[in-house]
């Protein structure tokens, strides 16, 4: 990545971020309910700040069962808590990548526990894109991702790119560009191609 050294018009953090949620229809899920299966079956609630995530998997006869909400997180194989720690750690995990999409839209919302900041305009290939960086200061034991560097196009608003990183022990930078967009009732979903 390069610094852009093109003229980009400069906008303040709230205008970008107005122009990027209005476009991405992330607001629709300050009150929604989203359940998939891919490997496992995923739910996740929201109802506004108060939020749920599970994963539910039947694997080699055991019964595994995750939920993280606000403030706790549970555990469980065939009904019984269990403390296997590398499990834990990966379904953990799975479920940021939930709270991920979930929560995304509430760094867009005026929230004193977010601090929320622009770092500039660098090039990623041929495009242009606003680099906003955002950090909860009130870090729970329970929150999952510590740094959001968001990527947006500077032409279309669209997040192009995300880039995180954890608490879970793995001090790495996560980056992953946002691929495969598709629309469903007015909320642009993708998926992630990680970098």
């Amino acid at each position: 990545m390069n610094s852009c050294k093109t003229e980009i018009k400069q906008l303040s953090v709230e205008n970008i971020l107005t122009k990027t949620i209005d476009h991405s229809g992330q607001h629709f899920l300050a009150k929604a309910k989203l359940e998939y299966t891919i490997d496992a079956s995923y739910t996740a609630t929201q109802n506004e700040h108060i939020y749920a995530y599970e994963i539910k998997q039947l694997r080699e006869g055991v019964n595994y069962f995750a939920k993280s909400y606000n403030g706790g997180f549970e555990y469980t194989e065939n009904g019984e808590p269990s403390t296997y720690a590398y499990l834990i750690w990966e379904t953990k995990k799975r479920l940021y990548f939930i709270h991920n999409f979930m929560r995304f839209h509430s760094v867009f919302e005026q929230d004193n526990s977010v601090e929320l900041y622009q770092e500039g305009v660098e090039k990623i290939g041929d495009r242009s894109y606003y680099v906003l960086h955002a950090y909860n200061k009130n870090q729970l034991p329970t929150d999952i991702i510590i740094n959001y560097h968001f990527y947006i196009n500077t032409s279309t608003f669209k997040l192009d790119y995300i880039g995180h990183d954890t608490n879970l022990g793995d001090n790495l930078f996560h980056f992953r560009k946002l691929v495969n967009k598709r629309r469903v009732k007015d909320v642009l979903f993708s998926d992630y191609e990680h970098l």
